[in-house]
C-alpha cells in the first residue's frame, strides 16, 4: 500500500517544533475515523465529522524509507459508517478535566467525493495506515502505543479465536460420543431381538411337536380302533364261511 500524504496542520506542525526545540520528539498516539469528504485544511484542529478515535496499537517504519512510518489502530466500536476522512494525533503530554490525553491534530487525509472504506458494526478492524512523513522535520516524529498494544490484541483475539475452537471440539466429542451410545444402545437391541426370536422360535417349535404328537396320538387311536373293527368283522366272515362249509358237507 502506498504512504497516505496527509494534510499537516499548523496546529500540529507547531507542537513537533516546539518538542524537538526541548529536546523531544512528538508523539503519534491516536488514528482516528470520520465520513466527511473535503480537501482538508493546514488550520483544521479536529476532523470535520469524527466517528471513531482509537489509540495506536502498533507500528513499524516502511523497510527502506525512513521518511514512511506504518501504524495500526483497532476500531472495534459498534459502529457503521463510512470512511471518508482520517486523521492522526499527537499526544500533548496533557491531560483534560476528564483524565483523557489532549491530543493535537497532525494531518489530515481526505478527498472531496471519495470513499476510502466502510465500517460496520460486527467487523473488528486492525488497520494499518502507511504515512508519508516526507514534509515533516528529520528525526522529529515518534510512536507512542497504548497500553493495550498489538500483541495483546493479538493473544485477546487468539485466546477467543482458540476458546471457539475448543468449544466446537467438545461439542462435537459430546455428538460422537452419543451416537457411540445409540449405536451401543441399537447393537444390544438388535441382540435382544435376535434372542427373543430365538426363544420364540424354539417356543412354537416345541409347541408344535406336541400337537404332532398329539395328532400321531389320536390318529394312531383312531387307527387301532378301525383295525380291531375290520378283524373282528374278518374273524365273523370267517366263522361263517366254516358254517357254511360244514353244513354243505353233511
Amino acid at each position: 500500500m502506498s504512504a497516505l500524504t496527509l494534510q499537516f496542520t499548523h496546529a500540529g506542525l507547531d507542537a513537533l517544533l516546539s518538542a524537538q526545540a526541548r529536546g523531544f520528539k512528538g508523539q503519534i498516539s491516536h488514528m482516528a475515523f470520520g465520513d466527511a469528504a473535503y480537501t482538508p485544511s493546514q488550520n483544521q484542529t479536529e476532523l470535520r465529522s469524527l466517528k471513531e478515535r482509537v489509540a495506536i496499537a502498533d507500528s513499524d517504519y516502511q523497510d527502506g524509507e525512513s521518511t514512511s512510518l506504518k501504524v495500526a489502530g483497532k476500531f472495534d466500536a459498534p459502529l457503521e459508517y463510512a470512511i471518508r476522512e482520517i486523521g492522526v494525533y499527537l499526544d500533548s503530554g496533557e491531560v483534560d478535566a476528564s483524565g483523557e490525553p489532549e491530543l493535537i491534530l497532525l494531518g489530515v487525509y481526505s478527498k472531496a467525493n471519495t470513499t476510502l472504506g466502510y465500517r460496520t458494526p460486527d467487523v473488528k478492524v486492525l488497520q494499518w495506515l502507511t504515512l508519508s512523513l516526507a514534509q515533516l522535520p528529520s528525526e522529529s516524529i515518534e510512536v507512542k502505543l497504548s497500553v493495550d498494544n498489538l500483541n495483546l490484541i493479538v493473544d485477546k483475539e487468539l485466546a477467543e479465536m482458540t476458546l471457539t475452537q475448543l468449544d466446537t471440539m467438545h461439542r462435537q466429542i459430546k455428538q460422537e460420543f452419543r451416537l457411540q451410545q445409540q449405536e451401543t444402545a441399537l447393537s444390544e437391541l438388535q441382540q435382544l431381538l435376535t434372542s427373543e426370536i430365538t426363544r420364540l422360535d424354539t417356543t412354537h417349535m416345541t409347541r408344535l411337536d406336541d400337537r404332532v404328537e398329539a395328532i400321531y396320538g389320536v390318529f394312531n387311536g383312531e387307527l387301532a380302533n378301525v383295525t380291531r373293527v375290520q378283524l373282528d368283522t374278518m374273524n365273523r366272515q370267517t366263522n361263517q364261511e366254516i358254517r357254511l362249509t360244514t353244513l354243505e358237507h353233511q
